[in-house]
């Protein structure tokens, strides 16, 4: 990456791709390396394909178990579970 320098992933799909394979998936897999579940804070509100998510699902492609425990948390539901700690 660094030969199409920082900004690359600019310029074309296969340059954001690269970037996303070397700055997201290679150190995910790392960090997820041998262990059994991962916990995320993914949230349906961020996302349409993520409406139809289920709380807990086997996330094959890192062989691991995902929960998502914020999954149909609101934005206001989030703010006040914050302010309250």
């Amino acid at each position: 990456m660094s030969e199409k320098g920082a900004y690359s992933f600019y310029d074309s799909v296969e340059n954001r791709q690269q970037c996303c394979e070397i700055r997201k998936v290679k150190p995910l897999k790392r960090a997820l390396k041998g262990k059994t579940i991962w916990i995320t804070g993914i949230r349906s509100e961020h996302s349409q394909n993520r409406t139809e998510m289920q709380k807990i699902e086997w996330d094959a492609a890192n062989n691991i178990t995902k929960i998502h425990p914020l999954l149909h948390w609101s934005n206001d539901e989030v703010w006040t579970y914050i302010k309250s700690k």
